[in-house]
């Protein structure tokens, strides 16, 4: 959930680790069901309302310590999912008709890997960083105003299609919508699943190569290996655990 890693991997479903998760956390999201269903075209839907005013700024000044005025309110629906996606103001120099495809293609790399996106609605928060290039930053949180899940991802206002391709952040991010909050001891599960499953998803949708992320994982999983001073990824320990994490979920 709340996240800045990088790692990768895992073909299995989740369902099977949900009855370790009955406990809703305001930062979290809560455990979900999941269907296997195929997937469905996705489509954006233009611009359903143009604000200028504060909207959301209730929870938004909550995880950023000042009110967010939404510039734009887009939906975007992914198969039985519609996403709402609200962008911040602030200049972005592409346009946002290739944002909001980024934006569906990552929910779609969910949906596909899951069979269905994990939950029924969702909200993303789009916030412009001036003078700053790629997504920088994602944090997600369940059960916001309506919302099971709620993603909060920062975009350099000089993002290019290229930084496009290469972000995982985005997939990541709503990946986490797809499991639930645990103790401080055991995060590194949702960030390992989460590592894990973005680059696998990116895959089934045409993204990525499977013989890139494999090489990816080769070259990576090293460093998941625990320092003197630790003891592996139990531990919170920032330097360990995102890549042990990703190691000690499909072990």
């Amino acid at each position: 959930m709340s996240t800045q890693t990088d790692v990768r991997r895992d073909y299995r479903r989740l369902s099977d680790l949900l009855p370790f998760a009955t406990r809703p956390h305001s930062r979290f999201t809560r455990p979900t069901n999941y269907m296997t269903c195929c997937s469905r075209p996705l489509l954006i839907t233009l611009p359903l309302i143009l604000a200028t005013g504060a909207l959301w700024a209730q929870p938004d000044q909550q995880y950023n310590h000042r009110p967010i005025s939404i510039a734009a309110t887009y939906q975007i629906k992914v198969a039985d999912l519609v996403l709402q996606v609200d962008i911040g103001e602030g200049s972005l120099d592409l346009p946002k008709d290739a944002i909001l495809a980024h934006v569906a293609a990552a929910a779609s790399a969910v949906s596909t890997y899951y069979g269905r996106f994990p939950v029924g609605s969702a909200r993303i928060l789009l916030i412009p960083v001036a003078g700053r290039h790629g997504i920088l930053q994602g944090t997600t949180w369940g059960d916001m105003r309506g919302f099971p899940g709620f993603t909060r991802i920062r975009i350099g206002e000089h993002t290019t299609t290229a930084d496009l391709a290469d972000d995982w952040t985005t997939t990541h991010e709503l990946v986490h919508m797809a499991f639930p909050s645990m103790p401080d001891q055991q995060h590194w599960i949702e960030e390992g699943l989460a590592t894990y499953i973005e680059p696998i998803a990116r895959v089934m949708t045409g993204e990525l190569t499977a013989q890139k992320i494999f090489a990816d994982m080769v070259r990576d999983m090293p460093q998941g290996e625990p320092g003197p001073a630790t003891k592996g990824s139990t531990t919170p320990t920032p330097g360990d655990a995102p890549t042990g994490a990703a190691r000690s979920s499909v072990s």
